[in-house]
């Protein structure tokens, strides 16, 4: 069966082949992806040989949820010659030709992150040469103020958001108002540990690389920001985003090879010591966005189109927001 999604790439590639680079069209294959719990991604194949990714970005503003195409656009522009991101072909936001603002780029041929020795060093070596990039020419990609204290404070205003919600759970409520304090009481006096601000990707589940035997590439970049890359790194090797896409988790033999790769070419020998320290406000963030999206959805705010047919994706943010829970508890 095909979808109005399908007919209008269909209908776009013949009405403006020059924007492929593509003469003649000969034919067009349409198939769904499955990356993205937020967005529509097609990849699109002409003439049996051209391999595109369509990715259509529906508006969803509820909460505080965000999804911006042009951001992903600019950074995959900026990364062209770093070869850690997709190549981009354009982005269409007059919503003439499709419903939503459309972004096309090249289809990176691979698979989605296995874990072992190997594509953990590349993957250490991706992250590094991130962190190092200068991002001036993203001039407005948002900053992340990473200090302690400034973290504990969007905490706090996320759970304050949570129990304003139609359907907050009084329980969870509690739970997570409770580890806040836990938190704030262990971190009272702690050190704020200075950092050198660099480009995050900041949504670094496995499911976002794509690997093959040249290298290891990053997808997904609508939430990018200015930060400390301890954000990054952490989220990467902590238990819910690994579980998120994986089975297993990676192990304290492999944390450890990934981090003296990365170590090793950044210098950055404190990010081990800011980790630890912020692991906890880390994981309360994303344990309290889990908690939030899945209230979106349970309460029909999705936008219906994108939450049609994706139960099991939403689902993941409760099992994220369990995962989350558990090591609190075990940590604090």
């Amino acid at each position: 069966m095909i979808s109005i999604h399908d007919q209008q790439i269909n209908d776009y590639i013949y009405r403006f082949p020059e924007r492929f680079e593509i003469d003649p069209i000969k034919n067009i294959k349409v198939e769904t992806l499955p990356q993205g719990v937020w967005n529509f991604n097609y990849l699109v194949t002409v003439n049996h040989q051209e391999k595109l990714v369509f990715k259509l970005y529906p508006d969803s503003k509820e909460s505080m949820i965000g999804n911006s195409g042009l951001m992903e656009f600019l950074c995959l522009q900026a990364f062209i010659f770093m070869q850690i991101a997709p190549i981009p072909l354009f982005f269409d936001d007059s919503c003439i030709h499709f419903q939503y603002p459309c972004l096309v780029y090249k289809y990176v041929i691979g698979e989605t992150l296995n874990i072992n020795e190997e594509t953990l060093i590349k993957t250490a070596r991706l992250f590094a040469k991130l962190h190092s990039f200068n991002p001036s020419s993203l001039k407005s990609i948002k900053k992340r103020n990473d200090f302690k204290d400034e973290l504990i404070n969007k905490i706090e205003k996320m759970l304050h958001y949570y129990g304003g919600l139609k359907n907050t759970n009084i329980n969870e409520f509690k739970v997570f108002s409770n580890f806040i304090n836990q938190v704030k009481y262990k971190l009272k006096n702690a050190p704020n540990y200075n950092y050198k601000e660099s480009l995050l990707h900041a949504d670094p589940v496995p499911g976002n690389f794509i690997m093959n035997q040249e290298k290891v590439v990053l997808i997904d970049w609508q939430t990018p920001m200015l930060s400390d890359p301890a954000f990054d790194i952490c989220l990467f090797l902590s238990e819910p985003f690994q579980l998120w896409d994986l089975d297993s988790q990676i192990t304290k033999v492999q944390k450890q090879i990934f981090l003296n790769e990365y170590i090793q070419i950044t210098q950055d020998r404190e990010i081990e010591k800011r980790m630890n320290q912020k692991k906890p406000l880390y994981l309360l963030e994303f344990g309290l966005h889990c908690l939030i999206r899945y209230s979106d959805y349970l309460e029909n705010k999705v936008n219906q189109e994108i939450a049609e047919g994706r139960k099991l994706n939403f689902e993941k943010y409760n099992t994220s927001k369990n995962i989350v829970v558990d090591i609190l508890q075990n940590i604090l």
